[in-house]
């Protein structure tokens, strides 16, 4: 390959342009870096359009996926767990600062009900199926039907209790879309709950009920993290005053953290063990402890490369994929290894780099032609992979042949084992 002799023999010459563009490079994909953003959503893994996501999140909407629940347990003593609901709530209210938890409600709230209803005619199409779309041709073509409707409605509108259906009559006058609300009903049927002193309670009055809205979602688990610290803080200091009273938080947010702590810690777990396995095998064929240095050095900035990438193509990377790394890793340690191995037998740096220059690049290119196969697909997450996994071996096999040349020494062959 000429031209990476080329490029060798230039950088070779010029030794302070050499050092200064790796730490111009080596900066910038830093600086990158640092303003990439990280998630750990796993419906990233789920292959969504614009409109299915659309459609996901108004599912998690109206399922209560963002929901937070606060469940205050003193059987036997409803007085005093009211007391502990509402000292919850005015504690809540001064440690909220950030204006979090202002949906907070403990108490039997029929403007909630009437927003849940006014969400779910406002997104109707999600709701409606083949046969309400059938059934709704059908009532339209039958004569009169319309006229009827409106005389019935006129006629509920003039009752004394008209205002308590009026908001219903505005958003359905045809009562097109009742058997959608019925449906949605009775998915709740089993879910009675017992009104004490205004508050909520489970049926066997065992537990009072709160509840809260996370306004960062399902899958925000950075800040979700941030309010559910700050619900738990809330409930110890509740418990001081209270400690009869048990407070657990539960629901969709909370589940979400405690998942995303554990992808952290599989991730980290998974690269460390990718790691130590690298090091023992490198130890172990290796009489030179800076060319084991040398080859997590390649791959160290193989994998800064990838960072700096990620960065400017989409800003934001799964912690899974992260974790998925280590795979790559396995990949990546090869082209590193391939020269400073090959320098058992070629003691010319400039040679071996001529002799492996063609076999590393052309198995660079198919290794990452297929992890650029996932790159089209339309799991966020996957495509994250794709990318990171190809920048990663890009990253490595151009250190590889522009840099390591320059930093690795002859003479540091590999151990022969009988």
């Amino acid at each position: 390959m000429i031209s990476v002799i080329g490029i060798y023999d230039f950088l070779k010459r010029n030794i302070k342009l050499r050092r200064l563009s790796l730490l111009a490079l080596t900066a910038v994909f830093a600086v990158l870096i640092y303003g990439l953003k990280y998630n750990e959503d796993i419906s990233d893994f789920i292959p969504l359009g614009t409109s299915d996501r659309e459609a996901l999140s108004v599912y998690q909407k109206i399922s209560g996926a963002d929901r937070l629940v606060i469940l205050f347990s003193n059987p036997g003593d409803e007085d005093r767990t009211v007391e502990a609901v509402d000292r919850f709530e005015e504690l809540l209210s001064d440690t909220d600062t950030a204006g979090w938890c202002n949906d907070f409600m403990a108490t039997f709230d029929m403007s909630a009900i009437q927003e849940v209803t006014g969400f779910v005619y406002d997104n109707m199409p999600y709701f409606l199926s083949e046969t309400d779309y059938e059934r709704i041709d059908s009532l339209l073509a039958v004569p009169g039907y319309i006229h009827d409707c409106l005389v019935r409605d006129k006629e509920m509108l003039m009752f004394p209790a008209g205002g308590l259906v009026a908001d219903n009559i505005s958003h359905d006058p045809l009562s097109l879309f009742s058997p959608v609300l019925s449906r949605l009903n009775q998915s709740d049927g089993q879910q009675n709950f017992e009104i004490y002193d205004g508050h909520i309670f489970t049926p066997d009055m065992s537990m009072a009920i709160a509840t809260l809205t996370s306004p960062f979602g399902n899958s925000e688990t950075e800040y979700n993290s941030k309010l559910v610290r700050m619900l738990e803080d809330v409930a110890r200091k509740t418990g001081v005053d209270y400690p009869e009273v048990e407070i657990h938080i539960t629901g969709g947010p909370e589940i979400a953290v405690g998942n995303s702590s554990r992808i952290k810690a599989d991730s980290i777990t998974a690269i460390l063990i990718s790691v130590v396995l690298i090091v023992l095998l490198l130890i172990y064929s290796f009489n030179s402890f800076r060319n084991i240095l040398l080859i997590f050095l390649s791959i160290g900035w193989g994998w800064l490369f990838a960072m700096g990438g990620i960065s400017l193509f989409s800003g934001s990377i799964s912690i899974i994929v992260i974790g998925l790394s280590s795979v790559v890793l396995g990949i990546a340690v090869n082209y590193p290894l391939h020269l400073i191995a090959h320098l058992s037998h070629q003691q010319d740096i400039r040679s071996a780099v001529k002799e492996i220059a063609s076999p590393l690049i052309i198995g660079n290119i198919t290794t990452v032609g297929a992890f650029l196969a996932l790159v089209p697909l339309q799991s966020a997450a996957l495509r994250d992979l794709g990318l990171f996994a190809s920048l990663l071996l890009a990253g490595t096999i151009l250190f590889v042949l522009l840099s390591l040349p320059h930093f690795v020494k002859t003479g540091s062959a590999p151990r022969k084992h009988a």
